[in-house]
This record gives C-alpha cells, structure tokens and sequence, in this order.
C-alpha cells in the first residue's frame, strides 16, 4: 500500500512540473515575440520615406492622430459662392494637406457677421485647432448706398471699420488663427446689378444700390484697418479694374464674380501666400496622412517582422 502510495505521488508530482515546464515555454516564446516586434517597430519609425507628395509620417506602424490643419474662410456671399471659384482653387491647391473651410454668408455684412464669430472662431480645442490661415472679406453688402430704397444691409464707413477691426481681433485672440488675410472688396458694376436685381426680383427699381465711389471708400478702409492691426490685406478694388481690357467681365451679375474673376482672386490669393507666408504655401506642407505607398512600405516592413 505505501508503495502504490508513493507510485501515485510520484506521476501527479511530474505532471504537476511539466505543467509548470510547458507553461513557461510558452511564457518565454510570447515575451521573446513581443520583444522582436517592439524592436522592429522602433528601427521602422526611425526611417523617413521621401514619397512622392513628400510625405512624412511621425507614426510609421499607423495614420497619424492628430487633427487635420484648417484654412478657415469668412465673408459674404462672395466667399460663399466661392466654392466653385476662388475658394475651390485654394482647396486644390491644398488637397490633402488641410481643409478649406467655407463660412460665406449670403447678404451678411461686418454687424451682422459679429454676431457669427463665437461659431465661427471657437476657442481651439484638441478635436477642433486654431486656423492655420483664416482670409476676411466683408465690404459688398456694407458699401449699400445709404439712401437706397431698402438700405437694411448698410453700415457706415466708420462702423464698417470698427466691426471689421473686431471681427480680426476676435479671430486673433478667440480663434488664435496663426495668418490672417484682409480681402478687400472689388468694384461693382452699379447698372448692371441693378438690372439684375430687377429681373431676379421682379422689380422695377431705378436707384443704382451699390455704386463704384462708395465702394472705394469701403476698400481703403478695410486697407486701413489690416494695415493697423498687422495682418495682411489682399486688394482687389483697384487692381482688378486694372487687370482686363473690361473688369467687368470679371463679374457675372455686377456684384458677384464669374469664372474670370473667381480665377483671378484664386491667382492672387496663393501668390500672396506664397511670397507672405511661404511657411504654409502648399509646396512647403506635408501630406496630412502619409501617401498610400509610404503606408503599403511600413506594413510591408511590419509583415516581415511578424
């Protein structure tokens, strides 16, 4: 009895170590495997891949996390029907690299576009960062001649100034946009918006709502102001009556531009970018997310390593 006793201690003794013997195989094959693919993830995201899109990626092993640079764009309906004119030249001239974001506001002018800036211009958050670039252009709607027959949408040149130096301020401070662009407002071809208006409407108005002389008076406040708060300030009023045989060909009602002049702001908005701010022009960003194939690379080099 005390033999089979000692028999049967002895087998559940070794099964008992070779339990504890298998399972620290196993353990020390899973550290070893953990090991080999920490080391090969380090030596990969010590490399630097020159893709085309000149691409580089701060995580090799996945996308990058963090938030997509925004180009914010403020104003009124000539920035709001700049999707498929000016603004859309600056969102493929910066495909991939930051969203261009369009805030234009049809019939909006500097007092009613205060109101806006809380929505406009949040503080920046980690979900949500502070303009790389934020282009202001307000004036059209406020140049309405004060004795028109419906003169709701005027402000005067003095509140004009005074608005539009807060709406650069709040964007500055609130929004922390890093460059801000002054687009001053361009010429108006009077009759011919009148015209316009009158057909769009069913009207029969007589009186010439916007008028070139009021306008420029708008264009060189907007100048005055970018001047004094420092911020850059693209003009359009008088450069554009000088730049075709006919400037008003560059608009498609009067007020609003056509393709040539939606061609032209885009032209002129990048060039300034580019000699202003060459820090953020688009040759000088990186795509936002590595190209497709840095990525098919690293998961490549990942594969090997497995």
């Amino acid at each position: 009895l005390l033999l089979y006793f000692s028999s049967s201690l002895f087998f559940f003794f070794s099964i008992f170590l070779l339990s504890v013997a298998f399972f620290l195989f196993v353990f020390s094959l899973f550290v070893l495997h953990k090991v080999h693919l920490h080391c090969t993830v380090s030596s990969t995201n010590q490399l630097t891949e020159a893709k085309p899109g000149n691409s580089s990626m701060a995580d090799l092993q996945r996308v990058q996390q963090s938030p997509i640079p925004r180009v914010v764009c403020f104003g009124d309906s000539l920035t709001q029907r700049g999707c498929e004119g000016w603004l859309g030249h600056l969102a493929h001239a910066y495909q991939a690299k930051c969203d261009v974001i369009n805030r234009g506001f049809s019939g909006y002018n500097t007092v009613w576009a205060s109101a806006l800036l809380p929505v406009v211009y949040p503080p920046p958050s980690t979900q949500l960062p502070a303009p790389m670039l934020t282009t202001i252009f307000f004036g059209a709607n406020d140049a309405v001649r004060p004795e028109s027959p419906n003169p709701v949408q005027h402000v005067s040149v003095e509140s004009y100034r005074e608005h539009l130096r807060g709406i650069i301020q709040h964007a500055r401070t609130v929004g922390q946009a890093k460059h801000i662009i002054v687009i001053g407002p361009p010429p108006v071809d009077g009759p011919r918006w009148l015209e316009h208006s009158n057909r769009q409407f069913m009207r029969k108005d007589t009186f010439e709502n916007r008028e070139l002389g009021h306008t420029r008076l708008y264009s060189e406040a907007a100048c005055a102001v970018a001047s004094e708060e420092g911020v850059l300030f693209l003009e359009l009023f008088e450069s554009m009556q000088l730049a075709f045989d006919d400037w008003r060909s560059a608009f498609s009602d009067g007020l609003h531009f056509a393709d040539l002049g939606n061609a032209y702001l885009g032209k002129r908005l990048l060039t300034l970018i580019r000699s202003q701010l060459p820090e953020i022009s688009p040759k000088s960003l990186s795509l936002w997310q590595p190209d497709w194939q840095t990525q098919a690379a690293v998961d490549a080099k990942l594969s090997e390593g497995e």
